[in-house]
C-alpha cells in the first residue's frame, strides 16, 4: 500500500470544506454579477477583488445613498447606474487618489484600496455617530491612522496635504460635507 493514502474522515471534511467555500462563492459571484447589472460598475476594474459580501452590500449601499442624495437636488430622477458611476467618479477615485498621495497604502500594505476606502469610511461612520455630527473624512483618515498605522509621523504629513480634497468636495457640492 502506497504511503499517500488517507483517512476516510480526512477526506469527509475536505468534502465538506470544499462544497462550504463553492457554496460561498457561487453565492458571491451571483451577487456580484447582479451588482454589475444594477449599477454599470465592473467590480474587476474598479475593486479588483471583492471577496466578502458584506463589501459588496457596502459599495451597494454607497450607491443607494449618493443616488438619494443626488435625487434630493435634481428636479427629474437619476437612475442607479448613473448614481453609481457619480459616486465612483465624484467620491471613491478621488478619496483614493488622495490616499495614494498620503502614501497610506504604504503604512497599511496589507489592504487593498477598496479595503482602506471601506475601513475609513465606516470609522467615519462611527465617529460622526459619536460626536453626533459629520466628522469629514479629514478627521476620519487621521484618526484611523492614529488608532491603526504603527507610525505615528504620517499623522503629521497627512494634516498638511488635506487641503486638495476639501476643495475637490466644496467645488463639486459646496460647503455641505457629502462623504
Amino acid at each position: 500500500m502506497g504511503g499517500n493514502r488517507r483517512r476516510k474522515a480526512s477526506a469527509i471534511e475536505d468534502k465538506k470544506f470544499i462544497l462550504k467555500n463553492y457554496n460561498k462563492y457561487y453565492r458571491l459571484f451571483r451577487e456580484i454579477d447582479k451588482f454589475e447589472k444594477d449599477t454599470g460598475l465592473s467590480t474587476r476594474k474598479y475593486f479588483r477583488l471583492i471577496d466578502d459580501l458584506n463589501t459588496l452590500k457596502s459599495l451597494r449601499k454607497q450607491g443607494d445613498e449618493h443616488k438619494w442624495y443626488l435625487n434630493e437636488k435634481q428636479s427629474k430622477e437619476i437612475d442607479l447606474k448613473e448614481a453609481s458611476q457619480k459616486w465612483l467618479d465624484d467620491i471613491y477615485l478621488p478619496i483614493i487618489s488622495e490616499l495614494e498621495k498620503l502614501n497610506l497604502f504604504e503604512y497599511f500594505n496589507f489592504k487593498t484600496a477598496l479595503d482602506l476606502y471601506r475601513d475609513i469610511m465606516t470609522h467615519k461612520y462611527y465617529l460622526s455617530e459619536k460626536a453626533k455630527t459629520d466628522v469629514g473624512i479629514e478627521a476620519a483618515v487621521i484618526d484611523y491612522c492614529n488608532k491603526y498605522s504603527a507610525d505615528k509621523s504620517l499623522i503629521l504629513s497627512m494634516q498638511r496635504k488635506f487641503n486638495y480634497l476639501k476643495k475637490h468636495f466644496e467645488k463639486l457640492y459646496g460647503s455641505k460635507k457629502i462623504i
